[in-house]
């Protein structure tokens, strides 16, 4: 562990599309709580030095091995997921894993872990992550052709209205200047659906979140008529945008998609092979025609329902196996 170079490791991670529960401030805050395994995983190169292909931090925590989120594969890598895991649990060695989290985006993990000799599941994934990738689309103009026409008209709408409603963009720290935007307008929407919140928990839960992650905290606000509509807290790891919390007053139709529809430019712009995350979704078999709410909202954004969540299962017996 002390051999890591964390800043290296996030470079690799971010370079890799990897989700922020793997960023190296996760490793360093979880080796407060008591030992963790960084790994590192390099193909030799017999003209050259060895490539790095992948890396996988795991908090041992007794019995427990808790994968920080996931294995990290470089681009083209993915034929060495196999062996890269093997070598990890068989480091770690027997015990209760969990592998993923809620921002998780990958196929078919739970089988690939399971064709691992020696492992047995203990849980399922219970759910999946929608995700808008952009290398679904050539440019954003081709994006939002794409998204619902509904979503196309309150854009339009909003772009004509006499007075436009203004964007403000915050990062790190400078969060907290219009933090607590967030938490009255989640008060105000959460108290329509008959959810009641404690603001003080409220802010507190988001705040400790911007001062760990506050190198890659970002927060969207839009205004109009002098007053606060919608706002937006993510998390901005590499090209990959997690969308943690936000609320919008439906008192002017149209000002929420107007503010996603500039965020997801901007970031298209900055990242064209980038993606946003829109969140876990607990509970699986859901059809597109039965969603509603925030689950249509994402629907009509284009995102789609991709393999994601945490997966627990157990590592009984540690059987040989060969790495390439």
């Amino acid at each position: 562990m002390a051999t890591v170079d964390l800043v290296a490791w996030d470079d690799f991670a971010q370079r890799c599309r990897a989700s922020f529960p793997s960023a190296g401030i996760m490793v360093r805050l979880n080796r407060l709580r008591g030992r963790v395994l960084a790994m590192e995983f390099f193909l030799d190169q017999p003209d050259g030095p060895d490539r790095k292909i992948g890396q996988c931090a795991l908090a041992i925590r007794g019995a427990k091995r808790i994968f920080l989120d996931s294995l990290i594969l470089a681009p083209g890598c993915k034929d060495f997921w196999h062996d890269c895991f093997a070598l990890a649990i068989a480091t770690a060695g027997p015990g209760h894993y969990r592998y993923g989290s809620n921002w998780t985006v990958e196929t078919d993990y739970p089988g690939k872990i399971l064709a691992i000799p020696g492992v047995v599941p203990t849980g399922d994934v219970g759910g999946y992550q929608d995700v808008v990738d952009f290398r679904r689309w050539a440019s954003f103009e081709e994006y939002v052709k794409g998204v619902s026409a509904n979503i196309r008209r309150n854009v339009a709408a909003v772009e004509k209205m006499s007075e436009p409603p203004r964007i403000e963009e915050y990062r790190g720290l400078a969060i907290f200047r219009a933090m607590h935007h967030l938490s009255l307008l989640r008060r105000a929407v959460l108290a329509k659906r008959g959810v009641r919140i404690n603001l003080v928990t409220d802010y507190l839960a988001r705040a400790v979140k911007i001062v760990i992650f506050r190198r890659y905290a970002r927060m969207t606000l839009l205004r109009h008529g002098g007053k606060v509509h919608s706002v937006f807290y993510g998390i901005a790891y590499g090209p990959t945008l997690h969308y943690n919390a936000g609320a919008t007053l439906p008192e002017i139709n149209g000002l929420g998609p107007y503010m996603f529809i500039h965020l997801i430019r901007r970031w298209f712009g900055e990242h064209p092979d980038g993606r946003l995350l829109m969140g876990f979704v607990d509970g699986r078999g859901i059809d597109d025609k039965d969603r509603s709410g925030p689950l249509l909202f994402r629907q009509k954004l284009r995102a789609m329902s991709c393999d994601g969540g945490p997966f627990g299962f157990d590592v009984v017996q540690i059987r040989p196996t060969s790495h390439r």
